[in-house]
């Protein structure tokens, strides 16, 4: 039980999610520039969907249920704040700013429209901020750290993620929604690590997703059965994953990675040489390594802008900056 919770693994988990959404942009990018094989690199690439974003929703919701931290008081969403949406706003203006200086139909006034409607891979950073935000206001009520508040908290969050929300809602809240099930389930199988008891917890989340899955299909929902696939998978790799050294150290760098490899994919796969592959591998490997040196650029010469990558002067160099943190 110890393993299964080892900080190393779940560290593990991070990183390969955050390796495969550099994997599926790059992807995407090789098929649209340098005509890879769309039919098989696509859906390879909409197979990994079902665990990517996922496991990144639902290691966001287990730190949070594994941590002893008080979720209902106001340092808690300070510190969430100062953690994703400093980033989100200012290298939203970043990557316009970039795009007006290169788009006459792109203008710096246009800041608050991409706060209010993310920009590209941007969205997922107010997402998860929001799935924090639901997490106070429910501690206000429910002990979301009690087998019997998780699961409340587990029930809401499928059922919501049934709504039909539109595509163009601000705050990226549709796909928000279908990302929050993931979230609760984290948080629900924080419980194991309270109770030492596996059988019963997963036993009560299958039950749960059995009640969630006809109800879904009661109100004609397009998704119950991608959330059971999703939930499957993402708890197959979270109890077998062991201890990758490198998924590890892309863990610790996770948010600079998020933050900037969009404009690196973007830029690499246009320069890189001709040879299909060799253009692929070049843009991922410089998705991965160019973030690392932005951010070890910042930590070493300009302390500074520690802020732009979710971090402060008192951030201890070994727990570099990461997508969710508790």
């Amino acid at each position: 039980m110890n393993k299964l919770f080892d900080s190393n693994r779940i560290n593990a988990v991070r990183g390969l999610a955050c390796a495969l959404l550099v994997a599926h942009h790059a992807t995407i990018s090789t098929v649209d520039y340098r005509g890879l094989d769309g039919t098989v690199a696509l859906n390879i690439d909409a197979a990994l969907s079902y665990f990517r974003m996922p496991a990144f929703a639902f290691i966001s919701g287990l730190i949070l249920g594994i941590s002893s931290s008080r979720i209902d008081t106001s340092h808690f969403i300070i510190k969430k704040f100062q953690r994703i949406i400093i980033p989100f706003l200012t290298v939203t203006v970043l990557l316009i700013a970039g795009r007006s200086a290169t788009s006459a139909d792109v203008s710096v006034l246009d800041f608050p429209y991409f706060w209010l409607y993310p920009h590209s891979h941007m969205w997922f950073l107010p997402a998860v901020f929001l799935f924090f935000l639901a997490s106070i206001l429910t501690a206000c009520f429910l002990d979301l750290r009690s087998e019997r508040g998780s699961v409340i908290f587990l029930l809401a969050a499928i059922l919501i993620s049934f709504l039909p929300i539109s595509e163009a809602a601000p705050l990226a809240l549709s796909r928000a929604s279908n990302l929050f099930p993931y979230f609760a389930l984290g948080l629900a199988f924080s419980e194991v690590y309270r109770s030492k008891n596996l059988i019963r917890t997963s036993s009560i989340i299958l039950a749960i997703a059995a009640i969630a899955l006809l109800a879904g299909i009661t109100l004609n929902s397009p998704n119950p059965s991608a959330i059971l696939i999703s939930y499957t998978l993402v708890i197959a790799v979270f109890c077998t994953m062991p201890r990758i050294g490198f998924l590890v150290w892309i863990w610790r760098y996770s948010l600079s990675i998020y933050l900037f490899h969009g404009i690196l994919v973007s830029l690499g796969i246009r320069f890189m040489p001709d040879a299909t592959y060799i253009a692929a591998i070049g843009t991922y490997t410089l998705a991965i390594l160019v973030p690392v040196l932005i951010e070890f650029s910042i930590r070493k010469i300009l302390p500074v802008a520690l802020p732009l990558i979710g971090q402060s002067r008192s951030t201890p160099a070994p727990k570099a900056s990461r997508v969710i943190n508790a």
